[in-house]
């Protein structure tokens, strides 16, 4: 529905907002991305309708919601990695929401902007405020 509305999907190549850039579609255009590209949406005016598929890699990926992709990354030192595995962990069972608020926490450690956000949000849900 472009011309429908006023601003979309952006890309953000930095931390700061500032860098946002947004991409300009028409009718039928298609976005693939990696799962480390920083972006989202947003709608100054009007409605914007979209598609959207997560693809994964293998069929054991998609019935075992795996990403061993991102786990690879994450020990290999990946932040981005790091921070999207943790949030992954972080709805899973006890033992994976440990690992999660390990990964965030190395992910914050090594200066992950977002995995700051996020682990002092987990931290503070779960009553751990004083460690945040």
């Amino acid at each position: 529905n472009a011309g429908h509305f006023s601003g979309g999907l952006y890309v953000q190549p930095q931390p700061d907002p500032r860098t946002r850039e947004f991409v300009p579609f028409d009718c039928g255009d298609l976005a693939v991305h990696q799962y480390d590209l920083l972006h989202g949406v947003q709608v100054f005016a009007g409605k914007r309708y979209s598609m959207v598929f997560w693809i994964q890699d293998r069929l054991a990926s998609c019935l075992n919601n795996e990403t061993p992709w991102k786990e690879v990354a994450a020990s290999a030192g990946n932040v981005d990695a790091m921070a999207a595995r943790a949030s992954e962990l972080s709805r899973g069972t006890e033992s994976d929401q440990k690992r999660g608020r390990e990964l965030y926490r190395r992910a914050a450690d090594l200066g992950h902007v977002g995995a700051m956000r996020d682990l002092g949000m987990l931290l503070e849900q779960t009553g751990s405020s004083e460690e945040a």
